[in-house]
């Protein structure tokens, strides 16, 4: 007698055997006992999930003599003759060899042939998106309008390619991937029947690399039992498929969770070395990580909870206890972002692998990116990091500066100098003095606040104020801007409620424009309201610093009357400056790495 294949002798005969589509399986019996029967259907899905074995069934049902009946007999002769596939009035066509519209000409002629026994003449057409574009045109008028004794089934794995002209006359059913849970049942089913044993764990690999195709699995089953007869082995599996063990697997990944990158190429030229399918074997590694994934996901502290409520569902995972004790402990040594980054990388390689001549190679560039991804912050700790940075600058300890913000566009931050003790003069009822608009400025997030150092009282009838920008040549460059110091002036005026100047007391000296308007060399800068100022009031008798005449500056000490006299020396003084400052430090120790500081050009 000749050999049929498991998938073949075991081929599903009733609604009750298909396996994995009871929401197909249910409306079709529903609609037989209701009678209401559709002159067209499309079956879809992919392959291997009962598609055929469905129509089949379907036929059984409707010219069954006891029929139509959802439980055909399977007893009579025409439920016999559909099961050999040798009944005159169930014509099985493959769409992939008839495609012309030849063929469909011939079967509209004989469409209207009444059936030669049964009860309905029934077309079951596989892959029927073969069908050329003309050919499935010529099939409209006959799908819309077919005679009474005719029922088609249409078969396809790419439903897609379908014309909507053709999916409005027809029923559509969609079929989905059988369960892995499932498909074990189905095999263990089978090897009772065939008087099989199974060792541990093997069915389980079987129904993994069967990717929801009963049809698959049942061949891969039927493939082992040529191996070895009467009994199924997981080791035999392994060899027959070129799958890498488990053992390995799990290795590779504690390597990269460890960020052993010597180790994870050890074990990649191991499995190359026994001639395994490299991409095959990174794709088992990826699913290995996407299951240890969603058990993090699903159990976060899973260390706590029993074992039998830290199991994911089988839908979801479906691994042998031992394989998730493995997870469980690696999960312990790597957080949730930290597997995530893992799987994005493994994935791009992946995608790489089909493009690339040496697989090999791009498989050990991933593997060593993904053991160095836990040196990579990941975004939630770099937003924390910036949190506990702007908490520890809004609560500064004693002593501390308070930090200002800082203008995107202006030149990076320099070091604040201890300022200079102003005159001491009793403060206005109101509380308008120096320190307070300083505080005002703060408040109104200027830059200035923390640099700037006002050397004279203010007093009610204080129209000019000297100020003091430690001489520091980025702060003066930006004194030298006329609009600046009205914009800072105006800022004043808000505050104090009357017209208030300000005068830079140690811009350095520049060479003074030609012509009757031009400043005096060494006088301040002075800008102001729309009035001409008045002439320069004495300087008090006091003779401190901080109260000196504007056009006699107190000289600066040493370490800030030495200015750079070059662009270049202007840029090493200004990268110095901010790699010294005690806010840049503090954000570096936060946030770790390396700092990299691009000055830009101010444009005049």
């Amino acid at each position: 007698m000749t050999y049929l294949s498991l998938s073949r002798r075991w081929r599903p005969q009733t609604f009750e055997e298909l396996v994995g589509q009871d929401h197909v399986t249910r409306t079709l019996a529903n609609a037989l006992k209701a009678g209401r029967i559709h002159h067209a259907y499309i079956f879809a899905g992919s392959r291997g999930v009962g598609k055929t074995s469905l129509a089949r069934i379907m036929a059984k049902a409707l010219n069954c003599e006891k029929g139509p009946t959802a439980t055909p007999c399977g007893q009579c002769a025409s439920c016999r003759e559909i099961t050999v596939s040798s009944a005159m009035d169930v014509i099985e066509i493959d769409g992939a060899s008839n495609t012309g519209v030849d063929n469909i000409r011939e079967l509209r002629e004989h469409v209207a042939y009444r059936p030669a026994r049964d009860r309905y003449k029934i077309y079951i057409i596989d892959e029927v998106h073969m069908l050329s574009t003309s050919a499935f045109n010529a099939l409209l008028k006959t799908l819309e309008e077919p005679p009474p004794h005719v029922v088609f089934i249409f078969a396809t794995t790419e439903a897609h390619k379908i014309p909507e002209t053709i999916h409005s006359r027809c029923q559509r059913f969609d079929f989905a991937l059988v369960p892995i849970p499932l498909i074990i049942n189905r095999l263990r089913t089978l090897i009772q029947k065939e008087n099989i044993l199974a060792g541990p764990g093997s069915l389980e690999l079987i129904a993994r690399e069967a990717g929801g195709s009963l049809r698959d699995a049942e061949s891969i089953l039927d493939q082992v039992l040529a191996y070895r007869a009467g009994e199924v082995r997981e080791e035999d599996i392994l060899n027959i498929l070129g799958i890498v063990d488990r053992i390995t697997v799990i290795s590779l990944m504690e390597a990269v969770i460890r960020a052993e990158a010597g180790r994870a190429l050890t074990i990649v030229n191991e499995v190359y070395a026994r001639g395994h399918h490299l991409p095959k074997f990174a794709t088992q590694v990826l699913e290995r990580f996407r299951d240890l994934l969603v058990q993090k996901i699903l159990f976060p502290a899973a260390g706590a909870a029993t074992e039998a409520s830290s199991r994911p569902p089988e839908e979801l995972v479906h691994l042998s206890p031992a394989e998730l004790d493995e997870l469980k402990r690696l999960g312990a040594e790597a957080d949730l972002a930290r597997v995530e980054a893992i799987i994005r990388i493994l994935m791009s390689a992946l995608e790489e692998i089909g493009r690339s001549p040496s697989a090999r190679i791009v498989l050990e560039l991933g593997l060593v990116r993904a053991a160095h991804s836990g040196e990579i912050l990941s975004l939630e700790r770099i937003l924390t990091r910036i949190e506990s940075l702007e908490k520890r600058l809004s609560n500064p300890g004693p002593g501390a500066p308070a930090p200002g913000p800082k203008r995107p566009e202006e030149a990076p931050a320099v070091i604040a100098k201890p300022s200079r003790p102003a005159a001491p003069e009793s403060p206005a009822p109101s509380r308008k003095d120096g320190p307070t608009f300083l505080s005002f400025l703060r408040e109104r997030r200027h830059f200035l606040a923390d640099f700037l150092e006002i050397l004279d009282p203010v007093g009610p009838d204080t129209s000019d104020l000297r100020i003091s920008l430690s001489g520091n040549p980025i702060l003066v460059e930006y004194a030298r801007d006329s609009q600046n110091l009205i914009s800072l002036s105006n800022l004043a005026e808000e505050f104090f409620g009357r017209p208030i100047r300000f005068v830079p007391t140690d811009v350095p000296r520049t060479a003074a424009p030609e012509g009757p308007t031009a400043r005096r060399e060494g006088s301040p800068l002075q800008v102001g309201g729309p009035a001409p100022r008045e002439p320069e009031k004495p300087a008090p008798s006091d003779p401190a610093p901080a109260l000196a005449p504007a056009r006699n500056p107190a000289p600066l000490p040493e370490s800030r009357a030495t200015e750079p006299q070059s662009e270049s020396d202007l840029d090493r003084h200004r990268k110095h400056e901010t790699q010294n400052h005690p806010l840049v430090k503090e954000a570096l120790e936060i946030l770790g790495g390396e700092l990299e500081i691009r000055l830009k050009k101010r444009t005049s």
